[in-house]
């Protein structure tokens, strides 16, 4: 997930909300161009819907594998989940303006 390596289809530059929030917001731009195409019709209701649809984050930095909600919620697409922060924020000692890279890896339906 480091953004400074790598083809990142998505990229976010971290605000204050991100790191102290138990989700992140992801630019809905990217997303509907990276993302979206990849996912049936079924798939996309769930995730409109506020439901939240439940995939694996690859940090592609150390191989670990993470479980966040994808979805859309108040017309924004984020991942959501209580480990967002300790996962991701706390052990990656991510800060403020900090940019996090994600691509979405169609064929295996995870991000990395």
């Amino acid at each position: 997930m480091a953004a400074d390596e790598g083809n990142w289809k998505i990229r976010r530059i971290l605000h204050e909300h991100d790191l102290y929030r138990n989700q992140i917001l992801l630019p809905i731009g990217m997303v509907r161009e990276s993302v979206l195409p990849h996912l049936d019709r079924e798939l996309m209701r769930t995730i409109d819907s506020g439901i939240g649809y439940q995939v694996t984050v690859i940090d592609v930095d150390d191989n670990t594998h993470h479980r966040l909600e994808f979805m859309k919620t108040n017309g924004s697409y984020v991942l959501r989940g209580d480990n967002w922060r300790l996962n991701f924020v706390q052990r990656k000692h991510l800060e403020e303006d900090d940019v996090l890279g994600l691509n979405w890896d169609a064929i295996l339906s995870v991000f990395t």
